[in-house]
């Protein structure tokens, strides 16, 4: 019987290919757990609570990943009794968004899911996690975007306040050159 072995992409040693996703992940764990993405004060505005923000005593820092992905503190709920779930609608091989990857679950369980113990199936590991990272990233990525308007808009609100300010007329420092040539100083 051949055993097909494959390397590890974080650490490059040799795996089966059963063991090597489970691998994969425990060890970009182990290397994840090495670096610190944390800040000293605790997030002022954490909607959704999106970020992890757990305390870390060995270098006084709130934890600043995405909480679901945050490999350091986040444990997942397994259950062994628990059935897989993956949807097999999601093994079409078609770029969808995030939006559209949800938008509607009837449809989506329409083709059947995996029946196979969450803990036994090697094929679709850890999938619950990556999709709730999914979203979260998702997320993230609109608040940014509504971060960047409401800067905008503040600029444009402050902007709009100094427009007609007397004052920032008497103040305005602008030198206006005149760009009318006088006819007698022209070379002929």
């Amino acid at each position: 019987m051949l055993v097909k072995v494959l390397h590890c992409s974080v650490c490059a040693l040799e795996f089966p290919a059963k063991l090597i996703v489970k691998h994969m992940e425990r060890c970009f764990v182990r290397n994840e757990k090495q670096s610190c993405y944390g800040t000293p004060n605790k997030s002022q505005v954490n909607p959704y609570n999106i970020f992890c923000e757990q305390f870390n005593k060995a270098n006084n820092t709130f934890c600043k990943r995405l909480r679901v992905l945050c490999s350091e503190h986040y444990k997942s709920t397994e259950n062994a009794t628990k059935v897989c779930g993956y949807p097999f609608a999601w093994n079409k091989n078609k770029f969808r968004s995030v939006i559209k990857t949800f938008d509607d679950m009837q449809a989506l369980l329409q083709e059947g899911f995996c029946h196979c113990p969450r803990k036994n199936c090697l094929q679709h590991h850890n999938w619950v996690q990556n999709a709730m990272g999914l979203i979260d990233v998702e997320l993230l990525n609109l608040l940014i975007k509504l971060d960047e308007w409401f800067e905008k808009k503040t600029t444009l609100q402050v902007s709009e306040t100094m427009r007609g300010d007397v004052l920032s007329l008497f103040c305005d420092k602008t030198v206006r050159f005149n760009t009318s040539v006088d006819k007698d100083s022209s070379i002929l």
